[in-house]
């Protein structure tokens, strides 16, 4: 059974990571023009493409998904974002969204989709199965969590049964999956839910010690958890990543064997393996010193149960957005990794300003989109289409 503890950690740009123990300077992660031109022979893929006006007004934190024939972009705010590790003031409730959009990347056309139940933003878990795009949202006037389905086909938006698990939604096969992020509070079980019955289950309890920054990762059939001992919360001993895999029955769990990743909040999944994105080492700090350096990122192969390190430059600081997977590619705000080839290229300059502007990220198996809105109300809209895999 996973108890509770206490942890801290400092988020910066997408990524958690344990304050003081990085050897190099968050704030010197690569400016957009560097990230894209890499070391010199680096080739970075074509160029973003500004999307076509027709799609919902610029809004920043909206919600964005890959339905498998389009693209759906629902919600967010009004107003500036909010700067990376700042508080900032909740936006009143009539600058919150619920309408949306659909972008087909093949025709290039924006379609009007009905308004979801309830504002909706880019922090609420979604996932998508058989084309239906399920969401854990807590709606403005409450602090309930609610499961909301959206199904494209029919246009329409419908309030699921609720679950006990108010974490991380995964696709599987043909049921979703939640995983409980931490078990700082307490224990929350991990749950699957079943859309063709509406209706929860709990899943068995992972065999790892209590554990922060939880993620149930599926890779083909393999579903994995990831997540860091509470016991290294103190900083003393270095928060490597430790790993369990679930059978496809959902029955029985298997640990396997722990890393040298000191890892992130998020692993990418791909079709070939989980990518942990942030480049560099840590070691500890003086205060806490752990004898030695380990990296912050690697690559780890579900089908091998191996680890291996990732392709391409160490680029000191945060791995800044997108963090997301495109098919058997994990695409970074630093690079574009191939995991079955092995390989990694450049990202294109970013056609926004990174400090300034916040958009919010999907990917489909060949493309990534980028969908926001600037403080000045100007639109944000780009797609980057991926050259061809070598894998």
């Amino acid at each position: 059974m996973r108890n509770a503890g206490r942890c801290t950690v400092v988020v910066a740009l997408g990524v958690a990571l344990l304050a003081g123990c990085t050897d190099g300077d968050h704030d010197d992660a690569p400016p957009a023009s560097a990230a894209a031109a890499g070391p010199a022979g680096v080739v970075t893929q074509a160029a973003w493409s500004e999307i076509p006006d027709g799609g919902p007004p610029p809004r920043i934190g909206a919600l964005v998904a890959w339905l498998g024939d389009a693209f759906v972009v629902v919600g967010g705010v009004d107003g500036a974002p909010c700067p990376a590790n700042a508080s900032c003031i909740s936006p009143p409730p009539d600058a919150r969204h619920r309408d949306g959009a659909a972008y087909d990347p093949q025709t290039r056309h924006w379609t009007a989709i009905a308004d979801a139940p309830t504002v909706l933003r880019d922090s609420d878990s979604a996932a998508v199965v058989d084309g239906v795009l399920y969401v854990q949202a807590v709606p403005v006037d409450s602090t309930a969590v609610t499961l909301l389905a959206y199904d494209h086909g029919k246009d329409e938006w419908t309030q699921r049964a609720p679950g006990p698990c108010s974490g991380r939604l995964t696709a599987y096969r043909h049921v979703v999956l939640c995983a409980s992020a931490t078990d700082e509070r307490g224990v929350t079980p991990d749950a699957v839910y079943d859309p063709a019955a509406d209706s929860w289950s709990e899943l068995p309890d992972d065999p790892l010690a209590p554990s922060f920054d939880r993620n149930l990762s599926v890779v083909g059939d393999h579903i994995i958890v990831t997540a860091n001992d509470l016991s290294s919360v103190s900083g003393s001993t270095p928060p490597v990543v430790h790993l369990a895999e679930l059978d496809p029955s959902l029955k029985t769990w298997t640990r396997l064997p722990d890393s040298e990743v000191v890892g992130t909040a998020t692993p990418i999944a791909t079709d070939d393996g989980l990518v942990f994105p942030e480049t560099g080492t840590s070691d500890g700090g003086e205060v806490n010193g752990w004898g030695r350096a380990y990296p912050n990122g690697g690559i780890y192969d579900v089908e091998k149960r191996t680890w291996g390190p990732l392709p391409g430059p160490a680029v000191p600081g945060s791995t800044p957005s997108p963090l997301v997977g495109a098919g058997d590619r994990a695409v970074t705000g630093i690079a574009v990794i191939d995991v079955g080839a092995g390989t990694s290229v450049g990202l294109p300059d970013v056609p926004w300003q990174r400090e300034r502007d916040q958009p919010s990220f999907a990917a489909s198996p060949t493309s990534v989109l980028a969908w926001g809105g600037a403080a000045d109300q100007t639109a944000l809209g780009y797609l980057l289409e991926l050259e061809p895999s070598e894998s």
